[in-house]
This record gives structure tokens, sequence and C-alpha cells, in this order.
């Protein structure tokens, strides 16, 4: 019999560690790929020079319709949607507006959930439904 402790090495303490790496590049990766395709579900301004070259009657005509994603009209809100680490959840990814080094956008729950006046817009719930199986092969990649 082999004395208990020789010729045996446990490497689970150097797997974990890098497993959470591993993982952590997964989230990442899912994290821009959904940022990506939400700043790609936006609707085009079709007017040149935002909102100062529009007419008030272009803009009237160009408002995006309820339940699709909204246009583009001054591309702040699309230029401001990012992602980050939350502190003390390594595993997890916030992803929307005001995130990170991005500045806030203050309409933006309004366009995802509507108000009393106006049905949604919604952006970032679609761009997950539609894309959750890519998701998922994202997060679910081999850890090497």
């Amino acid at each position: 019999m082999a004395e208990q402790g020789k010729g045996w090495r446990w490497y689970g303490r150097n797997y974990e560690a890098k497993t959470r790496v591993r993982m952590g590049q997964n989230m990442d990766a899912a994290a821009i790929f959904l940022a990506n395709k939400i700043i790609g579900s936006f609707g085009s301004s079709g007017t040149t020079g935002g909102r100062s070259g529009a007419t008030r009657q272009q803009r009237a005509t160009n408002r995006s319709k309820p339940w699709g994603p909204p246009n583009v009209d001054t591309g702040h809100l699309r230029r401001n949607v990012g992602y980050d680490i939350p502190a003390g959840r390594p595993l997890s990814r916030r992803i929307g507006t005001g995130i990170g080094n991005k500045e806030s956008v203050g309409y933006a729950m309004w366009l995802e959930f509507g108000t009393r006046k106006m049905l949604p817009r919604p952006c970032l719930r679609p761009a997950i439904w539609n894309n959750r199986a890519t998701l998922q092969r994202i997060m679910t990649r081999p850890m090497r």
C-alpha cells in the first residue's frame, strides 16, 4: 500500500481559480455581445445632422412605433449603452445606460417600459430574448 499523501496532488484550488477567470471572460464576451445587439437594434433617424438639423415635422414623422425599438434622434442613448462588473459580484454583469464609464440617460427606462402616456419602445428585453441561444452558447464555452 502506498503511504497516504505520497504520489497524490490536489489541484482543486488552482482549477477553481482558472475556472473563475474563464467564467469571467465568458461573462464579458456575453455582455459585449448583448450591448452590441442593443446598440444595433435602434432605428435610424432618417434625417441628417441629428436633432439640430431636423425640423419638428421631420422628427414627428420619424417617431418610433410602439413596441418597436426606439429611433435615433441625437444618438445620446445609443452612445451610452455599456456594461460593468457589480462590486462584490465578480461573476455578474450589468448592462444598460449610465453603467461603467458611460453617462446616465434618464429617459431610457421610460422608453423600455413606457409611461402612462406612451407605450414602451423596448430595446434591452428583446435583445436578451432574441439572442438567448447565442448568449447561452457564449456562457457555456469550455473551460480550458
